[in-house]
């Protein structure tokens, strides 16, 4: 793995985004369930018939909006308009060919998957990597990186058409033009990311006030109007969008999607106790079982005193905590249909990145140790779950396909798939 650490850091960069990419694209997820036709009927509507209406896919889908007499995706628009102009381009190639009512073309899906998943998560590792190279480990920084995320929960979405790791990625974006105090590009990745995960909106708010803060303290507005209006447009656009699909600025489909709701009717919850044992440590969807060097990290920067991130922790803990918070209180915190905490993706990637460089000062052999047993423990968890499967298409075909079987059974949980543990 020493060959990335050797080379100049821009031939290393290419190669290190390029091996990524083909590993989280080795097996593209083309699988028919609620969350990835959702968003790929929105994409086919969209460069096949011109439109934002799913009528003609509604069926494929349980994750749809109803509002005056039409169906739409409930989800967040972006990871679906970013990946239509490649669809339009692969249609014109005939790589991808059109859908129909009783099925969306699975090149759509794959094509999603590659976009809205195996890219993010290739830049998510470069810029994780390029972070812990300049720290004082005596492992090959790439073969830290590599192990703690292909050991993770997050490879699993690598190649998958969720939200998921694109706003994620996009939330790294922001924060790293935040801590080089590029406050424009600040708001333009965050602003990004709410339009791939809507509850990502807590990252940004938290820093317009962190720089608010800092603007009554040190008498200058300029990064605070700067994060503005780099976020600004994009806060103009989700507006538009819900008001020519809801008929509402601040209605979104959420407001009106057909059935996974809580049980008083809305998207958030009575607060269930389970819920913070459920994301944290148990083996069903916990952070960390799911990615167990966030343990290490964690005590690393306690011990350190050392803040998540630069610049305190508003940029990077405190919105993680508040983001945990609100999962927590979903009335399906759970995730439905998934491996690991999915709503917890960003947590997972922000407090890897913020920790994993402050890991090895001072611990010496036997912190590496410690590290090579963490970040390892998740690749039995992943290779030996209830799935039983060793590479990831196995993973994932089978995955769905034993959930499936198992909500369909009469021992077995509501076949609506919203308790399916994996």
């Amino acid at each position: 793995m020493r060959i990335f650490d050797l080379m100049s850091e821009r031939t290393s960069s290419l190669l290190f985004f390029l091996v990524t990419l083909f590993l989280s694209s080795w097996y593209v997820d083309a699988s028919q369930n609620d969350n990835i036709t959702s968003r790929a009927a929105t994409v086919a509507a969209l460069v096949e018939q011109g439109t934002f209406r799913i009528d003609t896919f509604n069926t494929l889908t349980g994750d749809k909006a109803l509002f005056e007499g039409h169906y739409y995706s409930e989800k967040a628009p972006l990871p679906a308009l970013l990946v239509a102009p490649f669809h339009a381009l692969a249609l014109l190639l005939h790589f991808t060919h059109p859908s129909t009512a009783t099925a969306l073309d699975p090149g759509l899906l794959r094509l999603g998957g590659i976009v809205a998943g195996s890219v993010p998560f290739a830049v998510i590792l470069l810029l994780v990597w390029q972070r812990v190279r300049r720290s004082a480990w005596r492992i090959a920084p790439s073969t830290v990186v590599l192990l703690t995320f292909f050991g993770s929960f997050l490879f699993i979405y690598a190649g998958s058409f969720f939200g998921h790791l694109i706003g994620a990625m996009f939330v790294l974006l922001a924060l790293r033009a935040k801590t080089l105090e590029h406050y424009v590009w600040t708001g333009v990745w965050g602003g990004c990311a709410v339009l791939c995960e809507f509850s990502l909106v807590i990252f940004p708010l938290c820093w317009i006030i962190d720089l608010g803060w800092k603007s009554y303290r040190h008498g200058s507005a300029r990064p605070l109007l700067k994060m503005i209006a780099g976020g600004s447009p994009f806060l103009v656009f989700l507006l538009v969008y819900n008001t020519a699909l809801f008929g509402s600025p601040f209605a979104m489909g959420y407001a009106h999607v057909v059935g996974y709701t809580s049980a008083g009717g809305g998207l958030l919850g009575a607060f269930d106790p389970g819920s913070l044992f459920g994301l944290t440590i148990s083996m069903y969807r916990g952070l960390f079982p799911h990615m167990p060097i966030l343990i290490l990290g964690l005590i690393a920067a306690w011990k350190g005193r050392r803040s998540i991130l630069d610049n305190g922790p508003m940029n990077a803990l405190v919105p993680s905590i508040l983001l945990f918070v609100f999962v927590a209180l979903l009335g399906m915190w759970w995730g439905g249909w998934a491996f690991g905490p999915r709503h917890l993706t960003t947590v997972g990637m922000v407090l890897a990145y913020g920790t994993l460089p402050t890991w090895p000062n001072g611990h010496g052999h036997a912190g590496r140790s410690h590290w090579w047993g963490c970040s390892g423990s998740s690749m039995p968890l992943v290779r030996n779950s209830r799935c039983g499967t060793v590479c990831q298409q196995a993973f994932r075909t089978r995955c769905w396909s034993w959930c499936s079987r198992r909500c369909a059974t009469a021992n077995g949980p509501p076949c609506n798939g919203l308790h399916c543990s994996v």
